[in-house]
């Protein structure tokens, strides 16, 4: 590196970087080495590539061997989902915030499932007709070279269904949305399912129409959907005309309540519910999380005096 006329110039890996003869010899120095530091990330970057993975796709068997896929499509996210086991507390679930995306850094189909990765970690999605979508997680460089992911196939082993449980109840021994020791079920109440969009759902994952074609609770306030496809529901209740009941059980304000089905779901939600009083006056068969309130208009049944009382502050005129 030498100064000449009113610039400084410097010469490093073959070429020559001139700056302003303003620069001292500390920055000039500074800046060769952030140029270093600069040009060894690339060639470091450049080397992280050497993590090569080959995906490919076959189809479950519960035993012996599992038979390549003839068609399936594969798409790989940078996997920046918080660890709780990450040494960086900011990475924990919880701080740091969470990331609305999740970068793709590769698409494909079964002709080109062999590619380099930069260290890290990935998350790998596959899917093929008449399977059950798939994926792994890996980091690299651990998990470098062969990825096999198995998909279920629908066709020949269908998808579990599930079912929806609904308690409807009369939340009068304390109006708080949520069911209550001594409070029991009302019966004649429709019941309504949605989809994702909002969508009635009116025949389940067979085609038949779910309940029979009417979804009304019984007795108890118990009603039952049988054969849906796993996903994620709404449901809603309607009173029949007359009646005067009004549903005061809300998520975020809506009358629409979400319920996630799963396969092969019992409609329970939890079995911590066996011993809870709360659920105590339903059969073992009947109870569920999924409890939904209404209220109506009452009439005492005898007279009586009583007062309200507090202090008015501020501007009460």
């Amino acid at each position: 590196m030498g100064v000449t006329g009113g610039e400084e110039e410097f010469a490093m890996f073959g070429g020559t970087v001139r700056g302003a003869g303003t620069m001292t010899a500390r920055a000039t120095r500074a800046f060769v080495l952030a140029l270093m530091l600069t040009l060894a990330g690339a060639v470091t970057a450049s080397s992280a590539l050497a993590a090569s993975i080959d995906i490919h796709g076959l189809e479950y068997r519960a035993t012996g061997a599992q038979p390549a896929l003839s068609s399936y499509t594969y798409i790989v996210n940078v996997d920046n989902a918080k660890d709780p086991q990450d040494p960086d507390p900011l990475n924990h679930p919880g701080f740091g915030g969470t990331l609305s995306n999740s970068e793709v850094v590769s698409v494909g189909d079964e002709t080109s499932g062999s590619f380099n990765l930069p260290d890290g970690k990935y998350v790998i999605s596959l899917r093929s007709p008449d399977h059950k979508l798939w994926g792994k997680h890996i980091q690299l460089p651990q998990d470098a070279g062969v990825v096999n992911i198995a998909l279920r196939n629908t066709v020949t082993d269908p998808i579990p269904r599930g079912k929806i449980r609904v308690i409807v109840f009369d939340d009068n021994n304390w109006v708080n949305s949520a069911l209550d020791a001594g409070e029991t079920g009302i019966a004649g109440i429709h019941v309504v399912v949605f989809d994702q969009a909002h969508a009635q759902v009116t025949t389940d994952g067979r085609g038949d129409p779910i309940c029979g074609g009417r979804c009304v609770t019984d007795s108890d306030g118990f009603v039952q959907i049988d054969n849906l496809n796993p996903g994620l529901y709404h449901v809603e209740t309607i009173a029949p005309k007359g009646t005067g009941w009004h549903q005061d059980t809300t998520i975020d304000g809506g009358l629409f309540i979400p319920i996630g089905v799963q396969e092969g779901a019992d409609g329970t939600g939890t079995s911590v519910l066996a011993g809870l009083a709360e659920v105590s006056f339903l059969p073992v068969a009947k109870r569920t999380v999924n409890q939904i309130g209404m209220v109506r208009n009452r009439t005492f049944t005898a007279s009586g005096t009583g007062r309200i009382y507090g202090t008015a502050k501020g501007d009460v005129s």
